[in-house]
């Protein structure tokens, strides 16, 4: 033998810190590696990442079968992938993510591109999540609260036009403040995102 080369999976230097903050979220209940690759480099990498479980071997359409299983057993998944072999599993799974320089069909399949190459933003991705999801619910409720005074008024209070529209104006002026909370309170945040911003695919 004259000489050798040995192909190994290179590891993104920001990987390692961005799985450990995921896995401190508690919605985040365990992580996985779903590999077309061998298993011991398979198995290497989930060690190296801190990686809970990992599937060795698997082809593009057992990737989507094992997604599929995970349903099933109740889990909500999040697949983050970049290859075309990702494709199959990235539409099965309930929200999937991309990266800027991926296979233009993992980026046309994902509902969300990370536009900077790197996965760094991954964490701040599900804060804003959590906040876009909880500023929603404070909305539907300022919503609602008027359609149920405005009945109850009516039948019990003797509401007339006059008091229903002014309730509504009020929880409507409430709505658009609330919906205003995220510029205020996360401008950090928001700076981040204007300097590497998030793409969103339309669900197909």
């Amino acid at each position: 033998i004259v000489g050798a080369i040995e192909l190994l999976p290179t590891v993104r230097p920001e990987a390692i810190a961005v799985i450990r903050q995921l896995k401190q979220r508690p919605k985040i209940k365990t992580t996985y590696i779903i590999s077309g690759d061998n298993e011991i480099p398979t198995q290497k990498l989930a060690q190296t990442l801190g990686i809970n479980h990992y599937f060795a071997e698997t082809l593009p359409e057992d990737k989507a079968n094992i997604i599929e299983q995970l349903q099933a057993e109740g889990h909500f998944i999040c697949y983050i992938g970049d290859g075309i072999n990702d494709s199959i599993a990235m539409k099965k799974s309930q929200v999937s993510i991309s990266l800027a320089g991926a296979s233009s069909i993992a980026t046309d399949t994902a509902q969300i591109v990370l536009m900077d190459n790197g996965i760094s933003h991954l964490n701040l991705l599900f804060d804003i999540a959590k906040d876009f999801n909880k500023n929603m619910n404070t909305i539907f409720a300022f919503m609602m609260v008027p359609a149920i005074l405005g009945v109850s008024g009516a039948f019990l209070l003797n509401f007339g036009v006059v008091q229903t529209i002014t309730l509504n104006m009020i929880c409507s002026i409430l709505s658009l403040s609330n919906a205003m909370i995220p510029l205020l309170k996360q401008p950090d945040k928001l700076l981040k995102l204007e300097n590497q911003p998030l793409s969103t695919n339309k669900d197909r």
